[in-house]
């Protein structure tokens, strides 16, 4: 077994028959230093939080080591039909779409008020074509996910690293980032290709950025 999961293994152990001590303690009523246990309870919140991600991680990495082509296929496909209205109801935009296929395989869906957020960003910002298409602010919002920090503590490099060249890799597959630019190139609804086909056609780009992310990383 990996050394850092051995570590993990043996401290939650550890803090397994803590927890049984201070539930004895509490049921004889034996627990008084009520100032001391206020700075426990801060730290128990930072361990739950460090064990949040670290969770978070673990699955993560069982996901990418599950992925296959066929399965990033399938959710290319499931992003079109989505944006299309075909074999289903929904009929969502392009940066709804993609986060809500690869939201749904990577964290089993985000929850509704992070899907609300999405839709401002559809059709390069509020479907003025201005700004950045949305297949590739999706993926962006799903790196921040996945690599992302919630503490300024927290190191900002991955997010950076890993979004950088998914925009790279996007612009080099489509032909640029910007909705408009897009448009130009054949992409819309009166253009060769409908938005869904792009979006379809971002999601392996977006994969294949998040799989080869270690090559960004090798002389650190």
């Amino acid at each position: 077994m990996d050394t850092a999961l051995t570590k993990l293994q043996s401290w939650l152990g550890e803090l397994d028959d803590l927890g049984e001590t201070f539930q004895e303690r509490f049921l004889k009523g034996r627990i008084d230093d009520l100032e001391g246990m206020e700075a426990l309870l801060e730290q128990a919140a930072d361990a739950r939080y460090e064990l949040e991600r670290v969770r978070q991680a673990l699955l993560l990495e069982k996901r990418l080591a599950e992925l296959t082509d066929e399965k990033i296929s399938t959710m290319s496909k499931e992003a079109e039909e989505i944006m299309t209205g075909e074999h289903t109801r929904e009929r969502y935009h392009c940066s709804e779409a993609f986060v809500k296929i690869v939201g749904s395989y990577l964290f089993n869906g985000f929850g509704d008020e992070a899907q609300r957020m999405t839709t401002g960003l559809a059709g390069g910002v509020g479907g003025t074509h201005e700004e950045m298409c949305g297949a590739l602010v999706g993926g962006v919002m799903c790196i921040g996910a996945m690599f992302g920090r919630a503490r300024p503590t927290e190191n900002d490099v991955p997010a950076y690293k890993v979004s950088a060249q998914y925009r790279n890799a996007f612009i080099e597959q489509m032909g640029g980032a910007k909705c408009h630019e897009l448009r130009e190139l054949g992409y819309g609804s009166g253009g060769l290709a409908p938005c869904g086909v792009l979006v379809g056609r971002a999601i392996p780009v977006f994969f294949n950025a998040i799989c080869s992310r270690s090559d960004l990383f090798e002389e650190e």
